[in-house]
């Protein structure tokens, strides 16, 4: 009767035991879900960046999947990043810069990394390339957290924590080669807010080790507004 219930308990275990996939798809679901973000058409952000005893405001201007304009002022300049489907520029003071190929792959990059404000890593990891590796539990930042660990073909180690209890994205550490040398970053994620259907993160801070990089603060959101296709040329 003893090795009954045993075998019984033992089931039962493995069966509440929940899926990568399960996992997945609740995170996906509870960040505003597929359906809904695949309606995003552009996203226009104002974001508050808070680093080295600088605070710089930077405009973002996406039009999916491939189309960005970010705006920011330093030093009395006006720097200007415009990613095009096929190049992408610098202009500062109205001086235009062809980039190299390494900065439009970046870019691209940074594309993808503002859209998971709307969404999450899980939801299109698959198709940047990356694998995932394990999944896992553990204590991150005081809460019972999944995670999850994703390579990418260029090296890069993602790991991806998600609360237990409500699914959202806690934060993610991010393990890369620059030079011959492993860099490790950690983004943490707080303040959640509801913004057009979608759960956003409106403060994430940015750590190298136990040292703050970077606070960044969402100030403004609007998603499919009308933008200015003039923001989108050289002329």
């Amino acid at each position: 009767m003893r090795n009954v219930f045993f075998i019984f308990l033992l089931v039962l275990l493995i069966s509440c035991k929940e899926s990568p996939e399960s996992i997945i798809e609740k995170n996906i679901k509870v960040r505003g879900g597929k359906t809904e973000f695949d309606k995003v058409k552009n996203v226009f952000m104002i974001v508050n960046i808070k680093t080295m005893g600088m605070e710089l405001p930077v405009k973002f201007y996406i039009i999916r999947p491939s189309t960005m304009r970010t705006e920011v002022e330093f030093a009395g300049q006006k720097l200007v990043t415009l990613l095009l489907p096929d190049t992408i520029f610098a202009i500062v003071d109205d001086n235009i810069t062809p980039l190299p190929p390494d900065a439009k792959i970046e870019m691209q990059k940074n594309l993808e990394n503002q859209l998971n404000y709307f969404r999450s890593e899980l939801m299109n990891f698959t198709q940047q390339g990356g694998k995932l590796v394990s999944v896992t539990k553990e204590k991150y930042k005081g809460k019972d957290a999944h995670k999850f660990k994703i390579s990418y073909p260029d090296g890069t180690n993602s790991f991806v924590f998600i609360d237990q209890n409500s699914y959202l994205n806690i934060g993610t550490k991010t393990q890369k080669i620059l030079n011959g040398e492993k860099v490790e970053t950690e983004s943490v994620y707080s303040d959640y807010r509801k913004i057009s259907g979608f759960l956003v993160p409106y403060k994430t801070e940015v750590f190298s080790g136990k040292n703050l990089l970077a606070s960044i603060q969402i100030d403004t959101i609007a998603i499919n507004g009308k933008l200015d296709q003039k923001l989108f040329k050289l002329n």
